[in-house]
């Protein structure tokens, strides 16, 4: 009988504390963990406001090589948004020119329209990876130079 009550205070004082601690550890390690993931998998694109209408790539690509970087998007209409970089480039801001390492390019499928004004701002760049930033410029017709677009609030992310 002695050592039936010893087994049970034992039970009562030393196992019994001892499974409860254990099961509250198990059942709070099972809690539901939330958490917003990073977009680890961007998607290309690119899209800008052309004479105050909204223009937006469904496919967009870029190459880079020892020459330049372009990122180009073409739209389902068949227009596209072309841009050149310097392939040494790194994030910051830099001015478009019709004949140096930063051109943007307007084509409509008839006309092609090439910068004379503007600036990209690079917001991102891994090599081989990369690129994202947004752009401005003034576009003018290759054909007829009076002829001029506005193109605002172009934005880009390319995949290498």
């Amino acid at each position: 009988m002695l050592l039936n009550i010893k087994k049970s205070e034992i039970m009562k004082k030393i196992i019994l504390p001892a499974l409860l601690i254990i099961s509250i550890g198990l059942f709070s390690s099972c809690a539901k963990k939330t958490s917003s993931p990073a977009n680890n998998n961007p998607t290309a694109a690119l899209s800008a406001n052309i004479a105050g209408t909204s223009w937006s790539a469904n496919t967009t690509t870029a190459t880079a090589n020892s020459v330049t970087i372009t990122i180009k998007g073409t739209a389902t209409d068949g227009s596209y948004i072309q841009l050149s970089l310097a392939p040494t480039v790194t994030p910051g801001t830099y001015s478009f020119s019709q004949s140096g390492n930063y051109t943007c390019q307007y084509n409509t499928g008839v006309a092609s329209y090439l910068v004379t004004t503007g600036s990209i701002v690079v917001t991102k760049y891994t090599k081989n990876s990369i690129i994202t930033g947004t752009f401005s410029c003034t576009v003018a017709d290759a054909a007829n130079s009076s002829n001029t677009k506005s193109v605002t609030q172009g934005s880009f992310t390319g995949l290498f």
